[in-house]
Parts: structure tokens; sequence; C-alpha cells
């Protein structure tokens, strides 16, 4: 926290050391799980609810920093998953999980209508005290979401739905309008791993760049990121056996970190168990028996 609030603003500008002290917010949804995950091991039902409501602060925390309400709200998901890997009974997690669908759902409708007018605010470098303004005037008047109404289902489609672009994407390959990348995006990706320090004139940078914009022919908000996506990515490399070969070495590098992930904590726990069963007790072996003495 402390990182993340007054070390990370200081090295904004730092090539390299900005990128390091930006991971501080990923430790913080680390640290979270974690405490969630001991509070329940230890059978203190209330402290998991206690955690789980301090990651609720995710999307407060993104908003006001830096005008986005998708960084905070995936961070909240992803302790309110882990949590939901373990909790028990189920029936609560389900309940849990529709009520907080609905309201993020809320939420978001609310975000968009004003999204513009929040992120001149928090952009426009205006005091604390000026964007908590701004958001209580938006969520004060929070509209519920209704699946009948039409502004709230287009709010929807128009930011989340992105097989639009991936349509374009294809349309623009198969016209011939733009070329297959054949492996650009993915050597662009390498490269981004090399530290600007190490580097300053690297050309890639953080986010997908113009990669949207030159498949699709369409045109964003200046400063506006537009995520590749998968699909879109691996069809913009190799066309359709792209996307089939792509997604069957990402299902496999992901069921073979999951696996080795699982084999390491049985093992961790049967050396726990050695452990705790020798420091207990001392085995002496004696002709035809056991002795065991603490």
């Amino acid at each position: 926290l402390v990182f993340y609030g007054s070390v990370y603003p200081l090295l904004a500008g730092l090539p390299t050391v900005s990128a390091l002290a930006a991971t501080s917010f990923s430790l913080i949804v680390l640290g979270l799980a974690l405490k969630s995950w001991n509070a329940w091991q230890t059978e203190r039902r209330l402290l998991v609810w206690l955690w789980l409501l301090v990651s609720s602060g995710f999307p407060l925390m993104t908003l006001i920093g830096q005008g986005f309400l998708s960084f905070g709200f995936a961070a909240m998901v992803i302790v309110a998953t882990f949590v939901a890997g373990f909790y028990r009974p189920r029936w609560q997690v389900v309940l849990a999980g529709l009520l907080v669908g609905y309201m993020g759902l809320s939420v978001y409708v609310t975000y968009m209508r004003d999204r513009r007018d929040i992120r001149a605010v928090v952009w426009g470098g205006d005091a604390v005290s000026s964007r908590v303004d701004i958001l209580m005037d938006t969520f004060q008047a929070m509209e519920w979401f209704d699946p009948t109404r039409l502004e709230h289902l287009t709010r929807v489609d128009e930011r989340l739905n992105q097989n639009a672009l991936v349509g374009a994407a294809v349309d623009g390959i198969q016209s011939e309008a733009v070329p297959l990348a054949m492996g650009g995006t993915i050597v662009d990706a390498a490269i981004a791993l090399v530290p600007r320090a190490l580097w300053p004139s690297k050309p890639v940078t953080a986010g997908s760049g113009n990669i949207v914009s030159d498949y699709t022919g369409l045109t964003f908000a200046e400063g506006t990121s537009v995520g590749v996506g998968h699909v879109m990515e691996w069809y913009i490399n190799f066309a359709l056996p792209g996307v089939l070969l792509g997604f069957v070495l990402l299902g496999g590098v992901t069921v073979f970190v999951d696996r080795a992930a699982a084999a390491s904590i049985r093992r961790r726990a049967r050396t726990q168990l050695r452990f705790r069963r020798r420091a207990t007790s001392t085995r002496l072996k004696v002709p035809g028996s056991f002795v065991e003495r603490g």
C-alpha cells in the first residue's frame, strides 16, 4: 500500500523502475487473497468477509487514482474468485456471485454514463476532494441495470463486446486490405520483456499500441488503449490455423502450470507432515516391535 500510494507516484517518470513499482498493486491483491485464505484456515469466517469487503474498495481506488474502473474491478473479482474456490457452503457462494454480478453491471452502466466527466476531473489533476465529489454525484444518481433498457445494453455491448473488432480484423485480412503479421506481434511481445533501462529507445510500449486500429480500420480517442485480445492476435498473425494452434498452446501451458503448482503443494504438505511427526515423537526400533517415546 505504501509503495503504491507514495513511492509509485514519485517514480512514475523513471523507465523500468516505474514498471516495477506498478506491480505493487498486484501485490496488494495477492496479500488480500492470502489473508482470506489464512482466515479460512483458522476458522475465522467473519475475517474472510472483512477482507472481501476491503477488496471491494479496489474499484474506488483505481477510479480516484487513475480514472479507470476496470482495473480495480478485475482485482476485486480475483480475490472474490479465489475465496469462492474454497468457501463453504456453496449456496452462499452462488448467492453472493449473483449479487455481485448484478451490482457490477449496475455500477458499470452508471460509470459509463458519466465516464467522460469523471476522467476529465481525474486526468486533469484535480484535487482528491474534487474527484470524490464527482463520484458521489455519479453514484447518487445510480442506474440499476435493466436488461430491457436499450441504452444499458448498448453501454455493455459497445465497450465489452470484442466480437465486432475481431470480425473487422478478419474482414481486413480476408480482403487483403492488411497483410498477416506473421509473428510480428509475438516478436514485439518478446522485445517488451527487455527493460527500458537497458534499451531506452525500445520501440514497443505498454498496451496494444495501434494494432487494433491497423487491422480493423477503426479509430479511437487519443490516449485510449484497446486490447487486441488472444483471438484477434492469433488470427492477425497466422489466420485460422493460428487461432487453433495458439489456443492449444495456451491451454497446454495453463494445464502444465496448474498441475505443477498442485504437485508442489502436495509435496510440501507431505514434507510438513513428516516433519511434524518427527518433531513430536522419536521411534526406536527394537526386536519385534516399535517403542514410541515423546
